[in-house]
């Protein structure tokens, strides 16, 4: 039992060595682009979200 715990960590630990980490201006490149499409679609959704409040607005007016 203790041989198969042993050997489980010693295979992590080969797994994690495997591992290629990006450079830091990868992940800055990668961050950038995330916020800058978050920032994007936020604004496309809010800009529909008021199209549509106007849209109904309107309605209501028109109605009553």
């Amino acid at each position: 039992m203790i041989t198969k715990i042993s050997n489980w960590f010693s295979s992590i630990i080969a797994e994690t060595k495997a591992i290629t980490w990006p450079s830091r201006a990868r992940v800055i490149n990668d961050s950038t682009v995330v916020v800058l499409s978050l920032v994007v679609g936020s604004a496309l959704l809010a800009a529909i979200d008021y199209g549509f409040l106007e849209l109904f607005k309107a309605a209501i007016n028109k109605i009553g």
